[in-house]
């Protein structure tokens, strides 16, 4: 059961981070197509404003919950990891019982509050008054499928754990399509517009679910209904998990702040970003598959007690890192303008998306110093320090930011020079604690 491919304790480390990877980069380009084609469907056969509803505020607060899932996964990864580089089949199984447990009550708070709350948040955001209506009843349509994606991305997670590449590639892929298809079957057929891009999201992830949840019994021969959920576990999960979440829900609740400047800045510019967003989601498949890579790499080697190996890690993970992410940006840039007409034939928001892609692209390599170094203090649980850099870097200076110069001058580019300011001084002051950790030594560590 514990026999890996890769060898993640002892083989080549790049190969090992590739390995790891390419399943998921594979499996993400189904994603971006999934992506892109709610905006597709929507744009052939509703229009702009239905594009508006399902890729702007609505989106920032779908992507809330999903940062919050990603980052709680994350903190069961590396405890999942910990135990199966320790060899402890035990705890094993009762982190992955607790998991479970902590996804799921996390996945139906969020359905209950966006059931009971979305008309307020979307109001907090400025939603333009003919979009409110349409925009707050797709967003209680939508969180019904909260459940079922927290707990189809969490089996994703643990089946990555043991080291497995090719059954999660197939399942996320197998559900991307299920989704697209059902997209076009709602939309185009049925003419359900935003609604029908809903409907495809909860059936094609309660599907995914229940396979990919009878395929973790399987392989790790779990009673999920007889498997007791463990104290320690919970703990483990939760003091890793929780900030991490927090990181996330900083993240998400800033990029809400900026969000409602755009949305003063009228419909057009609604829909440039909703578009951009769509397109910069290349970028964060790369960041989201590097950082589960690097979380199992490095979780499982700090259990095993390896720590020239985690040091080794870390380096090959930033070199490889900010190599992609360069290569990346640098082709998105080149490319602004072929992009931007895929999703528009209006003038003006097409060169407002071109516009963004040319700023923002320069800067992402700045967030790969933040995704390895911050991945190292989750695996190390060194959660409290990256709380308190996610404080200061997201939390109060975006607000400084917004309030100083976003709200007082606005205009697109000093909404997005937002993020940028922010992660410049997030990847300074991670890059300072890891520094400051390696001189003390990793095996002093306490995990």
């Amino acid at each position: 059961m514990f026999k890996k491919k890769p060898d993640i304790l002892n083989g080549p480390i790049l190969q090992s981070l590739l390995q790891l990877m390419l399943p998921i980069l594979f499996a993400g380009v189904f994603q971006q197509l999934y992506g892109m084609a709610d905006a597709l469907v929507l744009g052939a056969y509703v229009g702009d404003n239905a594009v508006a509803i399902v890729g702007g505020s609505t989106r920032t607060l779908i992507r809330l919950v999903e940062s919050v899932c990603i980052n709680l996964q994350l903190g069961c990864l590396v405890v999942i990891a910990y135990f199966i580089g320790s060899r402890n089949y035990e705890k094993l199984l009762a982190s992955i019982k607790t998991s479970i447990m902590i996804l799921g009550i996390f996945a139906l708070a969020f359905t209950g509050l966006y059931f009971a709350g979305s008309d307020f948040f979307l109001r907090v955001m400025k939603v333009p008054e003919e979009l409110m209506v349409s925009s707050a009843s797709f967003l209680r349509l939508y969180s019904l499928g909260f459940l079922p994606y927290a707990l189809f991305q969490l089996s994703i997670s643990i089946l990555r754990g043991f080291g497995e590449t090719k059954t999660p590639t197939y399942l996320l892929i197998f559900s991307y399509i299920f989704c697209i298809v059902l997209d076009y079957l709602f939309v185009g057929v049925f003419h359900l517009e935003q609604y029908g891009i809903a409907i495809a999201f909860i059936l094609s992830q309660l599907v995914a679910a229940l396979v990919a949840l009878y395929i973790v019994t399987q392989i790790t021969h779990i009673d999920l209904f007889r498997q007791k959920a463990d104290k320690e576990c919970y703990g483990r999960i939760l003091k890793i998990g929780i900030p991490s979440a927090f990181s996330g829900v900083a993240f998400s609740l800033t990029t809400m702040m900026v969000q409602s400047g755009i949305n003063m800045l009228g419909p057009n510019r609604i829909t440039a970003y909703a578009v951009y967003y769509k397109m910069e989601n290349i970028l964060w498949v790369f960041m989201d598959g590097l950082g589960v890579a690097f979380a199992t790499l490095c979780g499982q080697n700090y259990g095993a007690k390896q720590y020239d190996r985690v040091k080794r890690i870390v380096r090959v993970s930033m070199a490889f890192g900010l190599a992609v992410t360069i290569s990346i940006s640098a082709a998105m840039i080149l490319a602004r303008y072929p992009i931007a007409r895929l999703f528009s034939e209006d003038l003006a928001t097409i060169n407002i998306i071109a516009k963004m892609f040319n700023y923002q692209c320069k800067f992402y390599f700045l967030y790969v110093f933040i995704e390895i170094y911050q991945g190292f203090l989750k695996c190390v649980s060194k959660t409290f320090e990256s709380t308190i850099i996610i404080f200061v870097s997201v939390i109060v200076i975006r607000i400084l930011w917004a309030f100083f110069v976003m709200f007082p001058h606005l205009n697109f580019t000093n909404c997005m020079a937002c993020f940028v300011v922010s992660w410049a001084v997030a990847a300074v002051m991670f890059a300072v604690d890891y520094y400051r950790l390696l001189r003390k030594g990793i095996e002093n560590i306490q995990a």
